[in-house]
């Protein structure tokens, strides 16, 4: 449910009323409150896709190292011959663990 800036605005010019009346906490220190949990939530929102993008960037490196192996793995020995690589070789990098660069 998104934040209601009317809905946060009509509350608070309720607590000044109430606080003219001497019945409650002003409208300035509400106001207050609700703009600095909004930035402590945009902070934490920031914080989240900063965590986010890391996640799916090492996904990606992941995949592609993964991608790269299996071709390594394809190729006949007279490519591989040519890139200065065995067969052994290529089974060994092709087994490594996948978050192994």
């Amino acid at each position: 449910m998104p934040f209601d800036f009317h809905h946060a605005r009509t509350a608070a010019a309720t607590l000044t009323s109430r606080h003219q009346t001497g019945s409650g906490v002003g409208y300035d220190h509400v106001w207050r409150a609700v703009q600095k949990g909004w930035t402590l939530l945009a902070s934490a929102v920031g914080a989240c896709r900063t965590v986010l993008s890391a996640v799916a960037g090492a996904w990606q490196s992941r995949r592609e190292r993964s991608r790269m192996r299996q071709q390594l793995l394809a190729m006949d020995d007279c490519t591989l011959r040519d890139i200065g690589i065995s067969r052994c070789d290529a089974v060994q990098e092709a087994q490594r663990i996948l978050w192994r660069p």
